[in-house]
């Protein structure tokens, strides 16, 4: 019997002892023995590399998470800070608010005193009257003007007549009441602002009986500004419109008056 007949019965059984010893698999070749021991080799040496980093992996998570508790302190203690800060400026911004509703309240206070000054400087320096001091009666109002002038009140009179021409512009004392506004600044020797108030009696109540005297007045009131040429024009005007009427004679007092000023008074 030859060897090679030997081995050839002897390879069923060597198959068997191995695919038993090979955790109950096949037969395996060489080849696959070989290959199954560089995959161990490999897995050797890939769970000592894992090994070898596993510390170095562990103190990063372990430095990454005390990074990420301080970095929540600091969030949790700059939310804080930040709600501390906005209820701050909510305070700040109501403060902010209040001395902006004060200064606005003041500031039209303020601008009302200054409108009240300018319409009083407009209407020549008087007062502006309250409600309460002009009476609602049109007669009872007109007689409060009255007694004012007669009493000397000038300013009073004034700022009631004004008022009385606003509300009754038709009534039948209206050209009264603004001729005496205007006789009244020449009173208290305003003859600018008398001028003012008279050229409204002949423009604004053209048919009133006041004209005569609003015109003599202001014949008055520009020889007291110098202007001489002007005032003989006014009193011209009341000789040759009202040449009947008795203060035409006062006219021409007056003319006469104008021609015998001092040299250099007139300046026009």
């Amino acid at each position: 019997m030859s060897k090679r007949w030997f081995r050839s019965q002897r390879a069923p059984e060597l198959c068997l002892t191995l695919s038993l010893l090979a955790l109950g698999g096949g037969c395996y070749a060489r080849e696959d023995g070989e290959r199954l021991a560089k995959e161990s080799l490999d897995h050797d040496r890939r769970l000592r590399a894992l090994e070898r980093v596993l510390p170095e992996t562990q103190e990063k998570i372990a430095a990454l998470k005390d990074k990420l508790d301080a970095a929540t302190s600091t969030v949790t203690r700059n939310s804080a800070d930040l709600v501390t800060d906005v209820d701050q400026l909510r305070e700040q911004l109501s403060t902010l608010e209040g001395q902006i509703a004060e200064a606005k309240h003041l500031t039209e206070s303020l601008g009302k005193q200054v409108t009240e000054q300018a319409s009083a400087v407009r209407q020549g320096g008087d007062p502006a009257l309250n409600a309460s001091q002009i009476p609602s009666d049109r007669n009872q109002h007109f007689r409060a003007g009255q007694q004012a002038y007669d009493a000397g009140d000038r300013g009073k009179a004034r700022a009631l007549f004004r008022e009385y021409v606003r509300r009754y512009k038709t009534d039948r004392n209206a050209d009264d009441a603004q001729y005496l506004i205007g006789r009244s600044f020449l009173l208290d020797n305003r003859p600018a602002n008398a001028l003012g108030a008279l050229r409204k009696v002949v423009a604004e109540f053209p048919k009133s009986d006041s004209i005569p005297k609003a015109l003599l007045d202001m014949g008055d009131a520009f020889y007291r500004l110098h202007a001489c040429t002007d005032a003989r024009s006014a009193l011209q005007t009341l000789i040759r419109t009202h040449r009947r009427h008795p203060l035409a004679r006062r006219a021409r007092t007056k003319m006469r008056e104008i021609s015998r000023a001092p040299r250099g008074y007139c300046t026009s």
